[in-house]
């Protein structure tokens, strides 16, 4: 996977959104090189699942509520600016 340069921001700032109770934006973040995408795509295409596309889109809903809330990581660093590098 490759990230984008401002993907740690973008990251940071969704989680921040939804720490303050806002709602974030989807921001693109990344992409997945082409092997990677090929050897997802195959996957899915074998259990019939429509094929993704390169570009990564993060939102942030389900890695705050599993990783900053369910495993305490609020703590930890998801409730300031580094959050990122600590998840």
């Amino acid at each position: 996977m490759i990230l984008f340069a401002d993907a740690a921001r973008k990251i940071s700032k969704n989680l921040e959104s939804i720490r303050d109770g806002k709602r974030p934006a989807m921001v693109r973040i990344g992409r997945f090189t082409e092997s990677q995408l090929a050897e997802i795509n195959q996957a899915r295409q074998a259990q019939n699942f429509a094929p993704l596309q390169a570009t990564i889109i993060f939102k942030g809903f389900h890695i705050y509520r599993e990783r900053c809330i369910e495993n305490d990581y609020i703590h930890r660093g998801c409730s300031n600016t580094n959050s990122v590098r600590t998840l």
